[in-house]
């Protein structure tokens, strides 16, 4: 990628809940008014919808601006180059995508009511927009790229409160005392 590019990342099993349409209809409109923008999916896909993406991109003539890297099995380098997460899922009860974006400091931009994450990011460190509405999401995601500013606000208050109420040896302890277990 040139180091300039603007990296929207999205990780999971590419199928119709997690939304890969959506994030390729999303980056499609966010390609066309940014030309440093590059969309990145990590993770495995469902083909025949992975076709039809396929045919979509090259309908738009961008697919030097998308990037399916199938599974990696260590995918900290890629939340550590994005500049915006985009969550597209349908349905997504509690994402750990989300969390570990924030830990890199990556702002997140999410369908509101696609799952429990709303309330987090609604504290100053992702955006909500409506469930399915890749205009507003792309939208949401060129503002967060042409405002470097406010991306990086986002991303510093969503790694504070992470690091503040999401530390998951603390989790592990709290599973611990629900399962009624003795501390090691």
């Amino acid at each position: 990628l040139p180091s300039n590019a603007k990296v929207i990342l999205s990780v999971g099993y590419g199928d119709h809940r997690k939304g890969l349409d959506l994030f390729v209809e999303t980056c499609i409109r966010v390609s066309l008014q940014h030309p440093d923008a590059v969309s990145i999916w990590v993770g495995h896909f469902d083909e025949k919808l992975m076709q039809a993406v396929q045919k979509r991109i090259a309908a738009e003539k961008l697919e030097e601006r998308f990037i399916f890297t199938g599974f990696v099995e260590k995918p900290v380098e890629y939340y550590a180059a994005a500049d915006v997460y985009a969550l597209t899922s349908r349905e997504d009860p509690f994402p750990s995508v989300v969390l570990a974006s924030l830990e890199a400091q990556v702002p997140v931009v999410a369908f509101a009511g696609a799952g429990g994450i709303g309330e987090l990011l609604s504290r100053d460190c992702g955006v909500l927009v409506p469930l399915e509405n890749c205009e507003g999401m792309a939208s949401a995601i060129c503002d967060l790229l042409s405002s470097p500013d406010y991306a990086e606000r986002l991303g510093v208050n969503g790694k504070r409160i992470v690091d503040e109420e999401f530390d998951f040896r603390d989790y592990v302890f709290d599973l611990l005392s629900f399962a009624g277990l003795a501390f090691p």
